[in-house]
């Protein structure tokens, strides 16, 4: 099981919007169908739009 990382502080939200965006995949397409957990290294982008706050956050993660 993974945990998410506590530094980011991602908040819960009960009327919202995401997008994920997987950079790996797009970097090396031969590994794209890899499953995620399996990959040398983690390169995403993940927004969240909270519609209740109107609040924009965005994560962007490079290992």
């Amino acid at each position: 099981m993974y945990e998410p990382l506590p530094d980011y502080n991602i908040p819960k939200t009960k009327n919202g919007i995401y997008y994920f965006k997987d950079r790996f995949a797009e970097n090396y397409p031969e590994e794209a169908d890899t499953n995620i957990n399996d990959r040398a290294a983690y390169n995403i982008t993940f927004a969240l739009f909270d519609l209740d706050t109107n609040k924009l956050y965005i994560y962007k993660l490079d290992t």
